[in-house]
């Protein structure tokens, strides 16, 4: 959770140092409990796009905090993006899923929402089978994307960059299904090449599926309880419901002795 802070501080401080972000380009979600809860949710105003990593292998999106109407469901391994929090009264942090193009927005604990993947966490995780360059390996070479497939990690998302020179091999790993990755650096930016097949899409690396290389992704999901919202807008409702038949129980009651003394006071004249 602190690496969450951590990001919207960024977020913000960039947007004050940058001053690119006005009022009118900030997305003002649809949402009922966010605009009821507004002075109490805080607002990201570069939005992170984080993981969704629940119990039993999916994350769902709630009505609100406060209603367990279940808007949408997310595989574990999907990109949610969080515009705001909102923290209820047990303690328990909720993101809204929101912005433009979204049509469903909800609300997701964020317990079940962590880091993106992304090349720091494969290096980590997958440190001790990357080897270094070794006799024979190629030390350098030029790329262009029209010929060659490059990816910011092994089966990962593609390096947008159009072409590149005197990238200098700095590490190589290979896959579950036998494919040979070079890492390459430049100017301090990596990227990587599928070794033995530098042409090919991920769909033709993967015909049977593109793998999962994240391992605190699993089919079982975390290890937390499951959490879902207590329905205290139903409550509230109800509340006020009874206190309303309550308040015309008392109006009818009135009535009924004001009456009953009127009778009285006309039969003793």
């Amino acid at each position: 959770m602190k690496k969450f802070i951590w990001i919207l501080a960024a977020g913000f401080l960039l947007t004050v140092l940058t001053g690119k972000v006005s009022a009118d380009s900030i997305y003002e979600p649809r949402d009922e409990f966010y605009n009821d809860h507004y002075n109490e949710v805080k607002r990201t105003i570069m939005v992170p796009i984080l993981t969704a990593n629940g119990p039993n292998g999916t994350v769902k999106g709630y009505k609100s905090p406060e209603n367990a109407q279940v808007i949408e469901e997310f595989k574990n391994g999907a990109y949610i993006d969080i515009i705001g929090t909102y923290t209820d009264v047990a303690g328990i942090d909720w993101g809204l899923h929101a912005g433009p193009g979204i049509s469903k927005e909800s609300w997701i604990p964020m317990l079940y929402l962590m880091e993106p993947f992304g090349e720091d966490i494969f290096l980590e995780q997958y440190k001790e089978e990357i080897r270094i360059p070794a006799d024979g390996e190629p030390e350098n070479g030029t790329f262009e994307k029209k010929d060659l497939k490059l990816y910011f990690y092994p089966a990962g998302d593609a390096y947008p960059q159009e072409m590149i020179s005197d990238a200098e091999l700095s590490a190589s790993w290979k896959d579950a299904s036998g494919h040979s990755w070079y890492r390459y650096t430049v100017q301090g930016t990596a990227f990587w090449v599928c070794a033995d097949k530098p042409e090919a899409s991920l769909e033709e690396l993967y015909p049977d599926g593109i793998p999962n290389l994240d391992k605190r992704i699993t089919d079982d999901g975390v290890d937390e309880p499951e959490i879902e919202p207590k329905n205290r807008t139903i409550f509230k409702n109800a509340f006020f419901i009874l206190l309303g038949l309550s308040g015309a129980a008392m109006i009818a009651m009135a009535i009924i002795v004001n009456v009953g003394v009127a009778k009285k006071f006309r039969n003793k004249r």
